[in-house]
Parts: structure tokens; C-alpha cells; sequence
């Protein structure tokens, strides 16, 4: 029994989950739309965020709406990074323009297609095997520009409880600091 336990634990502590997000970027609406899925199948969650009185909304769930400040996004030392505990196996984005001027939408394209390696060779610093793919469409003059983006990313739960930790004793460490003073 004792063996069957130490099993289980260690299969799901170790066994790696992926991780899938969707992002649709839509520049007519001033939204972006996300979806996270579980082994590309359960669906976690999907919202969108928003732009409204200098706070981004982010809307999560059927009636859930969080107002986030912009400086709130930014990454201190403070704080756990959670994208450090993934790897990355797979960025796939397209980049959609459209409008009337023909000479941007160009321009654009030229320039996204030039920056693309640069893009892959910073992702393969962090993940030497990522699948990278960009492609830029060209729309008409009545579409609206935007953007798709995937991304699969891999862990486990042994990773995920390092984190846990980490936080925890960042918390307390804080906290002893604050009642010394």
C-alpha cells in the first residue's frame, strides 16, 4: 500500500502538464481576448482585458471583472516570477493589418518580418527547442488590424510547489523584516 502511495505522488508531482494560451488581439475594440487551456483540452479560464480611465479591466468568469493599474504589470525583484517555472515549447503568432494606407501596412510588414529572428533567437535563450512561427497577413481597407498569438508551455506540479514555497517564505521574511523595524 505504502508503495502504491509513493507512486502517486511522485507521478504527480513529476509528470509534466502543458499549458496553452490564446490571445486575440483586437485593435477596433481596444480588447484582448485570452483562453488557458490544460493539455490543449480543459478549458481554465477565458476573458478578455480592457482599457478604461487609465486601468487596464480584466474580465474573468462570467460576471468577474478585476481593475488592474498599469504599474501593478510591472515585474519587480519582490515578486515570484511564474513564467520561470515553464519551458516553452511552441510560439505561434499572427499579425494581421489592415486599413486604407497601403504604404503603412507595407512598412509595417517590412519591418515585423525583420525583427522575427531577433524575436526567435531571445525565445531560444530561454527554450533552445521552441517551435517559432510569425506571419504577417495583409487585410483590406475595411478590416481591422490585429493579432493572434499561441503559446504552449510545459511544467509540473513539483515546480509549481517550489513556487508556492518561495512565496511563502518571501512573506514571512517580509513580514520579520517589518516587526524588526
Amino acid at each position: 500500500m505504502i508503495y502504491a502511495v509513493i507512486v502517486t505522488v511522485f507521478v504527480v508531482l513529476f509528470i509534466p502538464f502543458t499549458l496553452r494560451v490564446r490571445i486575440i488581439l483586437n485593435l477596433k475594440e481596444f480588447k484582448i481576448y485570452y483562453a488557458l487551456t490544460l493539455y490543449g483540452v480543459i478549458n481554465l479560464n477565458c476573458g478578455y482585458i480592457g482599457f478604461a480611465n487609465n486601468r487596464l479591466i480584466l474580465r474573468y468568469g462570467k460576471n468577474k471583472t478585476l481593475p488592474l493599474k498599469y504599474k501593478d504589470l510591472l515585474l519587480d525583484d519582490s515578486k515570484v516570477d511564474l513564467i520561470n517555472h515553464f519551458d516553452l515549447l511552441k510560439s505561434s503568432s499572427a499579425i494581421l493589418l489592415g486599413g486604407e494606407n497601403e504604404e503603412l501596412k507595407l512598412w509595417t510588414a517590412f519591418i515585423l518580418r525583420a525583427i522575427n529572428p531577433v524575436i526567435y533567437r531571445l525565445l531560444c535563450v530561454e527554450s533552445p527547442n521552441i517551435k517559432f512561427k510569425n506571419d504577417i497577413f495583409l487585410l483590406g481597407e475595411k478590416d481591422s488590424s490585429g493579432g493572434l498569438l499561441e503559446v504552449v508551455a510545459v511544467s509540473n506540479a513539483f515546480a509549481l510547489v517550489e513556487l508556492i514555497i518561495k512565496k511563502f517564505i518571501g512573506d514571512v521574511t517580509s513580514y520579520v523584516k517589518g516587526k524588526k523595524r
